[in-house]
């Protein structure tokens, strides 16, 4: 594609509003015409077409090729704006392979975990041969997340996408950081299998699909992967289970009713993370004064906090992948300097920073103060602060309160 992922995020945001706004795609004889028209041209499955044009499949999950088809048909005219001219003569003059689902399916290596939950492995390639073969459905009755539109008198329901959290997944996968977590393919009532000596074989499936019933996000982002890069391969957990529909819903709500780690502290264990990145580097290179300080219970100094105003005060959100290591390491060694400086001006900061010592240390360390009077000024502000002021330091998020403790911390140093 003539801009790689860009265009491809282009091209979706692209596709859904023509889709949108089409009126022929507002009448089943508009939408029959497309499915006619690209069966012929494309040999492209009507069910695939439908689910694109219904909304019932997010966007994502469709190959490049499925929505040049569609686009093609509604709007032929604007593919050059996502496409090379060598790609749309090669995809113009192409077919779909029809590949259907065949049965039986063999899994080997599979754990009896009880009667009707069975624990595996599968690989990213082998989900998206599922996919390509039309066997993985993101069944209305069984999710949680589902958006509702209204198309004209027609009601629909789509998936519910977070973007931030696939784009997070992509790129921990690719950069092979991820650790492999459990998809779930429902069979449901009704389909035939057997399970001997550790192998599951299934004869047959409702509707030749399996319900992916947890796991959503990680297929999208799996979807996008091979999307430009066709051979790359991932490990992941597989678990299958023979849940009615009833169960699977109460599988659901079970998983989302895990404990969640508070935001703040989630953060800290992303692993692609710049300011996490720096904060282990801190605590880990031998010429850091400060390492070894830091950590997540009762250290002298908690990571969560002091990564969280890495972010705040150095603006490490939006650093392009090819910059994050320069980036990690100028950030580093800016604060290796720093905090050096100052443990050797005064052994206090040796020991435990509370949150408003640590956020007035980063800020004074982002300010014009003099290195050589660090020591003095952080303590001149913090040994001042009111009860009433120092509630503003606290580290629940970087928001609201950022302001506020910034304006006092220059309200005390233009007393000085």
């Amino acid at each position: 594609m003539l801009y790689g992922e860009r265009s491809r995020d282009e091209l979706n945001a692209y596709t859904e509003k023509l889709l949108r706004k089409s009126d022929q795609l507002k009448t089943k004889k508009g939408r029959r015409e497309l499915y006619d028209w690209t069966l012929n041209k494309f040999n492209l499955s009507t069910s695939v077409a439908d689910d694109m044009v219904t909304f019932k499949r997010d966007i994502k999950e469709f190959t490049p090729f499925e929505i040049f088809s569609v686009v093609w048909f509604l709007d032929r005219n604007s593919l050059s704006k996502f496409f090379t001219k060598d790609e749309i003569e090669n995809l113009s003059n192409s077919q779909f392979e029809d590949l259907k689902a065949t049965f039986p399916l063999v899994f080997d290596d599979m754990v009896q975990v009880a009667p009707d939950q069975w624990i595996g492995k599968i690989t990213l390639q082998q989900i998206m041969q599922l996919k390509r073969s039309r066997m993985l459905n993101y069944d209305e009755n069984e999710q949680r997340a589902l958006r509702r539109i209204k198309s004209g008198k027609e009601e629909i329901f789509t998936p519910y996408v977070n973007n931030k959290s696939v784009r997070e997944i992509k790129e921990a996968m690719e950069n092979g950081t991820y650790i492999p977590d459990p998809i779930t393919l429902n069979m449901q009532d009704g389909a035939e299998y057997n399970y001997n000596n550790h192998k599951l074989t299934i004869y047959s499936l409702p509707k030749g699909m399996f319900n992916l019933d947890d796991g959503y996000h990680r297929y999208l982002a799996m979807s996008q992967i091979v999307d430009f890069n066709k051979d790359f391969d991932y490990p992941m957990e597989l678990r299958i289970v023979a849940f009615s529909n009833s169960k699977a819903t109460a599988f659901i709500f079970q998983q989302d009713q895990k404990t969640l780690m508070k935001r703040i502290v989630s953060e800290t264990y992303d692993p692609n993370s710049v300011a996490n990145k720096v904060v282990q580097k801190l605590n880990e290179e031998a010429t850091s004064n400060i390492s070894g300080m830091i950590g997540r219970n009762k250290a002298m100094i908690d990571s969560a906090v002091l990564s969280k105003l890495v972010t705040a005060f150095y603006d490490t959100k939006n650093v392009k992948r090819e910059n994050v290591n320069k980036t990690v390491l100028s950030i580093y060694g800016d604060l290796k300097g720093k905090f050096n400086t100052l443990t050797e001006q005064n052994d206090i900061f040796f020991g435990k920073y509370s949150d408003a010592l640590l956020f007035i240390t980063m800020y004074i360390f982002s300010t014009d103060v003099a290195r050589e009077s660090y020591a003095d000024t952080i303590l001149a502000i913090y040994n001042n602060l009111t009860e009433d002021e120092e509630k503003y330091f606290r580290i629940a998020s970087i928001g609201a309160v950022r302001k506020k403790a910034i304006n006092i911390i220059n309200e005390k140093l233009s007393r000085r």
